[in-house]
């Protein structure tokens, strides 16, 4: 799976296969399934046409959705994100209203039972909106993520964080990599499968770079790579493939955190968070982005010689 490169120097080839399991989330790259499952299998046939993506970060499906992915995707990792869920607004992990944070974390607690059972054992979450207090969001995102991942470590699961913006477009109350990583390590004095989720498209808006990853290396645990997007509003939340107007970030930026990723020793998985924008296919932003991750690694690969 995944694809290798191949570099000349002096009359000689040099190839160099990519380190990480690669993958895509599936419900970005078409964003109906998080509506309808109408366009899961025109999906699923394409994205596993070839061996070139190892792993789906899916949302929730039905068992006959379920089937699906079972048929077209066999012997690919499968991830269940629950970020369409809370961003969707009715659920909240951190919410200073206990009603809901329970809520929520029974709704998460009763997912990971139906998804254990199809074998998935990765699960990734977000915080929930941005709360007038601090101190009683930050309390109540700790006390969800170590109910969570108690109960997840029953199937030999594991958890990611993912950290968003916090004041430009999601408003999220997990965002700058430290503090997520504060929430994290105090989650782990009880429960150490709670990883860290960082995402190349979120750091614009959150004043970062690929080099903040480098401190984190312990809790690292997936990789996501896209782009954030500038607009006449200001900076959005919109994952534009690589080369579309506005998107911020090409394949020179993701050679350089392929770069920081080899440098820390990173071995998790690394994936692709990609959404059509007005006038895009889905086909059509998919294959750009694999022609982007291969220019990238080229670039790593041809500097490392």
């Amino acid at each position: 799976m995944g694809f290798t490169v191949e570099v000349k120097k002096g009359g000689l080839s040099f190839y160099s296969r990519l380190p990480w399991q690669l993958g895509i989330v599936l419900f970005m790259a078409y964003p109906s399934l998080q509506k309808s499952e109408d366009e899961l299998e025109r999906g699923l046939k394409f994205l596993t046409a070839d061996s070139f993506f190892d792993r789906l970060e899916i949302n929730k499906f039905s068992e006959e959705g379920w089937k699906k992915i079972r048929t077209y995707a066999a012997g690919l990792n499968i991830a269940r994100g629950f970020q369409p869920d809370i961003l969707a607004g009715s659920r909240n992990l951190s919410s200073p209203d206990e009603s809901v944070r329970i809520e929520t974390v029974n709704y998460v607690k009763s997912e990971i039972e139906t998804e254990a059972k199809r074998g998935v054992r990765e699960f990734a979450l977000c915080s929930g909106q941005m709360p007038s207090d601090l101190k009683i969001g930050r309390r109540q995102i700790v006390k969800s993520l170590k109910e969570i991942a108690e109960h997840a470590s029953k199937y030999n699961a594991v958890v990611s964080l993912e950290t968003f913006d916090v004041d430009k477009d999601k408003r999220q109350l997990v965002g700058r990599i430290g503090d997520a990583a504060q929430i994290i390590r105090e989650v782990r004095e009880s429960d150490g499968n709670i990883y860290l989720m960082w995402d190349q498209s979120h750091a614009p808006l959150l004043g970062e770079t690929h080099e903040a990853i480098r401190g984190y290396s312990d809790i690292l645990g997936v990789v996501h790579i896209g782009c954030g997007l500038q607009t006449q509003e200001g900076l959005k939340d919109w994952h534009p493939v690589y080369h579309t107007k506005g998107a911020l970030n090409d394949e020179r930026d993701l050679a350089d955190l392929f770069k920081v990723l080899l440098d820390i020793g990173y071995r998790g998985p690394v994936t692709a968070e990609v959404r059509p924008q007005e006038g895009q296919t889905s086909e059509e932003i998919v294959n750009s982005a694999k022609g982007a991750i291969y220019a990238a690694y080229s670039l790593l690969a041809k500097s490392c010689i």
